[in-house]
C-alpha cells in the first residue's frame, strides 16, 4: 500500500514538476530519475513522463491548428474584401491582419488574375469595378 501511494505521490510530483520546467530543463528531469530509479519503477515512471510530453505535444497540436486555420480563414476574407473593393488599410484593420501581408496577398491575388483577364479580354481595375473591352 505505501509503494502505491509514493507512486501516486510520485506521479503528482512528476506532473507538476514537469509542467513547471522549462523544455530545455525537462531531459535532465529524465535523467535524474533514470540515474537514481530503481529498475522496476523506471518504465512505469518513464511512461508517466512520456505521457505527459505526448499531452503536451496534442495540446500544442491543436493550438498551433487553431492559429493556422484563424489565419487562412482571415487570408480567405481579405481576398473577398479585396475583390469587393475595400482598400487594403479597411482590410487590414477587419481582418488583423498586417498591412504589408495584405499587401502581399493582393499583389497575388492581381498576378493570379492577370491571365484570367487577358484570357476574357478584360482589365482589372483597383476598384470594384471590372470593364469589358470587345474587339471585333
Amino acid at each position: 500500500m505505501d509503494k502505491e501511494k509514493g507512486y501516486i505521490y510520485l506521479r503528482s510530483f512528476l506532473w507538476y514538476t514537469n509542467a513547471k520546467l522549462s523544455t530545455q530543463k525537462q531531459p535532465e528531469l529524465v535523467e535524474v530519475l533514470d540515474t537514481h530509479l530503481l529498475p522496476q519503477d523506471k518504465d512505469t515512471i518513464m511512461k508517466t513522463i512520456a505521457d505527459t510530453y505526448r499531452d503536451e505535444g496534442k495540446v500544442q497540436g491543436i493550438e498551433i491548428g487553431k492559429a493556422e486555420g484563424e489565419h487562412n480563414k482571415a487570408v480567405i476574407i481579405a481576398k473577398e474584401m479585396f475583390s469587393q473593393g475595400f482598400k487594403i488599410p479597411v482590410i487590414a484593420k477587419i481582418t488583423g491582419l498586417q498591412e504589408t501581408f495584405v499587401r502581399s496577398i493582393v499583389n497575388k491575388y492581381l498576378i493570379m488574375q492577370a491571365p484570367l483577364a487577358q484570357i476574357l479580354n478584360i482589365h482589372i481595375l483597383p476598384k470594384k469595378s471590372i470593364y469589358c473591352h470587345n474587339h471585333i
